[in-house]
């Protein structure tokens, strides 16, 4: 079985909390104290922190001035859920790439 390694944890920051990886990842990732260890040794921010620091409050200077704040951040919301689905998909489709070539050896 695959384990979740430093590069993968790397791809789920800031888009997955420790609690949401250890839970889409089951024994393939390791006790959640751990995860965010290894988030807080690469980020100096906790994922919510970098959330709302920087994807909101420093996309609001690009923010279109024809739209209110609460679409904007409805806008970024949606953009967020959608760049953590696919981060999540990416890793599941290497983690069931490696798995089948193990398989087979």
């Amino acid at each position: 079985m695959y384990k979740l390694q430093k590069e993968d944890y790397q791809e789920l920051y800031p888009y997955l909390l420790p609690s949401e990886v250890k839970e889409e990842f089951g024994d393939r990732a390791p006790t959640e104290r751990t995860i965010s260890q290894v988030y807080s040794d690469n980020n100096p921010l906790t994922p919510n922190a970098f959330l709302a620091k920087y994807v909101f409050k420093k996309s609001i200077a690009i923010m279109d001035l024809d739209i209110s704040s609460r679409q904007w951040t409805a806008y970024c919301l949606e953009k967020f859920k959608e760049i953590r689905s696919k981060r999540k998909q990416e890793l599941w489709n290497k983690i069931n790439k490696i798995e089948a070539i193990q398989d087979e050896g």
